[in-house]
């Protein structure tokens, strides 16, 4: 049998770019996952991506992973034009810097709940040489278009307008995509882990930039563009930075993602430290952890000194005194709390849990509750 027909033809489908893409990626020594399905969340059919990219790096007591989820596309007729003006960096109504990131660690769950932390991501990855993988647009891409760039029958049709259906479709696709992985993160059971995501469209073809300003539209060709917009997604609005490249410039850029890794690393690792630096001196850092604790050594305490049933004992972690020793309050006469001070199981045990979740070695004692 000649093949020679089914060869060619394979060409003209995205199959060889994402072949392509990937083998830059593992001799990046990247991790890759081709083709990872999932289920629609809206329309229950079953979507595909063709590409997930990560690497892994251990830091303190937690993993963190850099992931790259890549949607790729091929047109021998259109290219992708973005349209674009210029960008209100001040505007309230959008988030120009998204962070795609899901941890099950309490400490950086706080650092990531905190008024601010983007825009110290934004600012430390840049100052690590982070320039192209993320970043605030240079402009606002408001809309996308398919154009013809080669004109088959010679009908004057170059430039024409077709649609926008691939191009969206792959920004769906991406965030799709993205939200399932980080929703089936929390099901996993594996601790201590942090995940950081970036969204990239490649396309095999041109890839154009028309930008709109005032009556005039000024085109140019790029070879990457970074679109924020807004979308819904699970019936909440969400903000999404993606990535577009063309294909051939893939492998340049991708450096910039390793760079990426290895800032991620570092920042989350500094924001970690931060967290537990006197960590015990913060009210807002100690009560994270604060029901854990005492969930944990109440039972023991329960059995020491007997509080009867029904009672409810109470528990509250102070801060450290002008000794540094750090002061745990119960409810409970001195009598009680002398004998707690002297029981070799609860000290053993609240050391080990002092250690573990506050990363607290230093001294400690029971005492009666002061108010």
């Amino acid at each position: 049998m000649d093949f020679s027909s089914f060869e060619e033809n394979i060409r003209k489908t995205g199959f060889p770019l994402e072949f392509r893409i990937a083998e830059i990626l593992r001799k990046a020594g990247w991790s890759v996952i081709n083709n990872r399905y999932y289920a629609d969340d809206l329309t229950g059919t079953v979507r595909e991506v063709d590409l997930i990219a990560y690497k892994v790096r251990k830091v303190r007591d937690f993993q963190l992973f850099t992931s790259i989820v890549i949607s790729c596309k091929k047109s021998e007729d259109c290219l992708w034009a973005l349209l674009s003006k210029d960008i209100n960096i001040n505007d309230v109504n959008t988030d120009w810097k998204p962070i795609h990131a899901w941890t099950n660690l309490k400490a950086l769950e706080f650092v990531m709940s905190q008024e601010g932390w983007k825009d110290e991501y934004y600012s430390y990855v840049a100052e690590k040489g982070v320039t192209q993988s993320i970043r605030i647009p240079e402009v606002d891409i408001f809309a996308f278009q398919t154009m013809l760039k080669i004109d088959k029958d010679k009908n004057n049709e170059k430039g024409k307008a077709k649609n926008d259906t691939p191009i969206y479709d792959s920004i769906v696709g991406l965030m799709k995509a993205q939200a399932y992985e980080m929703s089936s993160l929390p099901k996993n059971d594996r601790p201590n882990r942090i995940y950081q995501f970036n969204l990239v469209s490649i396309i095999d073809s041109d890839l154009i930039r028309l930008h709109f300003e005032e009556d005039e539209i000024k085109g140019s060709a790029v070879e990457q563009d970074h679109h924020v917009g807004r979308y819904i997604l699970n019936g909440e609005a969400t903000f999404a930075h993606v990535h577009f490249i063309k294909a051939d410039a893939f492998e340049g850029i991708l450096n910039d993602y390793d760079s990426l890794h290895e800032a991620n690393a570092s920042f989350f690792q500094n924001a970690y430290d931060d967290f537990y630096k006197n960590v015990l001196d913060d009210y807002k850092r100690r009560k994270i952890f604060h029901k854990e604790f005492s969930e944990a050594i109440k039972p023991i305490i329960n059995y020491r000194v007997k509080v009867e049933d029904g009672e409810e004992l109470f528990i509250y972690l102070n801060k450290p005194d002008e000794s540094g020793c750090l002061k745990i309050e119960l409810d409970l006469n001195e009598t009680q709390v002398q004998e707690l001070n002297e029981f070799p199981f609860l000290i053993s045990t609240t050391e080990e849990l002092l250690k573990s979740l506050y990363h607290y070695e230093g001294k400690f004692k029971f005492v009666t509750l002061s108010f």
